[in-house]
């Protein structure tokens, strides 16, 4: 009885194919590594262009409120007001500087060594940034931060993170006020840091680009969403250099939250970690 012989493999027009020769094998070969490096260089290239967009936006919110944080020293004719306004100018110059290195360096895949950083020293040094009052906006403010809970990250970094969602909270607030809710509490070996506000809220859309490195930052639905859009984007990169996680969702009601995850910490120089 005769053995089955095998199906022989047939090409997409249904022809019989003949055997695959060595050199068109080892041609295929170097085909795929060839096509492997250019879609490495494109994801560098795709890197690069949310950096350097990341960096004009976050140097953009440092430098804003020193504007006007100027021109109410000038107008005022005080010296201490004058005074104030360049210590506050000297701490978001150096602030800049080392944001821009830090995602430079990234670009460049060098590590970013960390720190052990108070959350709640974090989000006041944010709040202080921002220099205009969210109440002068119609926002309520509520902080709830335990003072000892710390994480493992770099401090300008951690409060770029938060400035950054304070200000994405209140854009989309400014049309209708509603409230700002900032929360930490530990979880496991995590601190999860929540920023809960009552806007206009994201759609899912919205949401899976700005978690998606490759879309986040891009042209979508008008200027507005575009900035939130680079500030979210920022966040995420920033948040998984330092082995962190972020999440967004919408809310019940209205608005969205953002959770961060981040590695829990001791404080500098006490006995073991977190």
């Amino acid at each position: 009885m005769a053995s089955p012989s095998s199906p022989k493999p047939t090409t997409p027009a249904g022809a019989t194919a003949g055997p695959v020769s060595p050199d068109s094998f080892d041609s295929a070969q170097r085909t795929i590594a060839s096509l492997e490096q250019e879609l490495i260089a494109c994801q560098h290239l795709v890197a690069l262009g949310n950096i350097a967009a990341g960096i004009a936006h976050e140097v953009n919110n440092l430098m804003t409120p020193l504007l006007a944080r100027a021109d109410f020293a000038l107008a005022s004719g005080s010296t201490a007001e004058m005074r104030k306004a360049l210590e506050r100018t000297k701490v978001q110059v150096e602030r800049a500087v080392s944001i821009t290195k830090r995602m430079m360096d990234w670009a460049h895949n060098r590590e970013c060594p960390l720190e052990s950083c108070n959350v709640l020293e974090a989000v006041n040094e944010a709040l202080a940034t921002v220099v205009r009052p969210l109440e002068k906006d119609g926002i309520a403010l509520t902080v709830d931060v335990p003072p000892d809970l710390y994480v493992r990250a770099r401090r300008d970094l951690l409060i770029q993170v938060v400035l950054n969602l304070i200000l994405n909270a209140r854009n989309a607030m400014v049309h209708t006020p509603a409230s700002l809710k900032v929360t930490a509490s530990r979880n496991g070996t995590d601190v999860v840091l929540e920023f809960c506000d009552g806007g206009r809220g994201l759609t899912q859309e919205q949401i899976d680009r700005v978690l998606n490195p490759f879309l986040a930052g891009s042209e979508c639905r008008g200027r507005e969403w575009q900035g939130i859009g680079l500030g979210l984007n920022v966040c995420r990169i920033i948040v998984h250099k330092c082995g962190a996680r972020i999440a967004v969702r919408a809310n019940e009601t209205r608005g969205c939250t953002v959770a961060l995850r981040w590695p829990a910490d001791a404080p500098s120089g006490s006995a073991g970690g977190a």
